[in-house]
């Protein structure tokens, strides 16, 4: 998008974005893989929603690696592509490192998962990576972002991602009140000694 500049600059920038974006990508998938793979890991709520986490930053990078593309760019950044891999980023990676995180807190010590956890994630996981391929396809049918209204064409995509955010909206609310009621019956010790290691 910068027309100003060279094109021999232009073709420099494409070319670094392709080699900062690739092997970054390649190392992340591979390792992230390598270290689970029979590695006899228990998985619970908190190692699930950080590989989670791990996968939505791989999977977003890839629509951002194609959006670094000029020709993509010049075409599709002012459509809702761009929110769709930030999505991806920020839903799949960054939010649910921090409900793996939060499940982490409150283990299973003091709360035994039950089955509305584990339906919950899988419906965020199913459902934001719905939410975000709505993003992705209005892109690549060129609807624009930060439009206030759309054409009549467009609107299917936007009621598909409101149904998809709705769902999400269900599962964060879980997370949220699980964790939440969690720390009110968290235990409190009655006695406090004088050795810090107690």
């Amino acid at each position: 998008m910068d027309f100003v500049m060279p094109k021999w600059m232009l073709i420099i920038g494409q070319v670094f974005s392709y080699l900062n974006g690739l092997p970054v990508l390649v190392v992340t998938a591979f390792g992230a893989l390598m270290i689970v793979y029979r590695s006899g890991i228990k998985w619970d709520m908190a190692s699930s929603f950080i590989f989670l986490s791990m996968f939505g930053w791989v999977s977003g990078v890839v629509p951002a690696i194609a959006d670094a593309t000029i020709a993509i760019n010049h075409v599709m950044h002012n459509t809702k592509w761009v929110p769709g891999h930030f999505h991806m980023y920020m839903g799949l990676g960054a939010v649910s490192m921090l409900f793996g995180f939060m499940y982490y807190l409150v283990n299973n010590e003091r709360r035994a998962v039950g089955n509305i956890d584990i339906l919950s994630f899988w419906v965020y996981m199913i459902f934001f990576f719905g939410l975000c391929g709505t993003f992705l396809f209005s892109g690549k049918v060129s609807v624009p972002r930060r439009w206030a209204v759309h054409f009549p064409e467009w609107v299917p995509y936007d009621r598909m991602g409101a149904v998809f955010a709705v769902c999400l909206i269900a599962a964060v609310a879980t997370f949220v009140y699980r964790f939440a009621s969690s720390l009110i019956r968290v235990p409190v010790k009655k006695e406090i000694g004088s050795d810090p290691y107690a």
